[in-house]
């Protein structure tokens, strides 16, 4: 046998063993949930509400269309 056969017959092998491993520790969860189930959001109150209108909101009299020009300081 050749030197290349036999390093990609061990190649084919290993691969071959690790798919193999991959599967069978993987088909132990096919009957559970994987991820954790999501948890609901609370109803935001009005005060939660408000808040975060406040935070994202900006100032809505500011003009930030043409934006400014950035001036490196090197």
């Amino acid at each position: 046998m050749s030197r290349p056969f036999i390093i990609i017959l061990v190649a084919a092998i290993s691969i071959g063993a690790g798919v193999a491993v991959w599967m069978s520790a993987d088909s132990g969860r096919l009957g559970e949930e994987i991820a954790a189930p999501a948890i609901p959001a609370p109803e935001p109150n009005a005060e939660r509400r408000k808040h975060r209108e406040n935070f994202f909101g900006g100032d809505p009299n500011r003009d930030v269309r043409s934006g400014q020009e950035m001036k490196p300081r090197w």
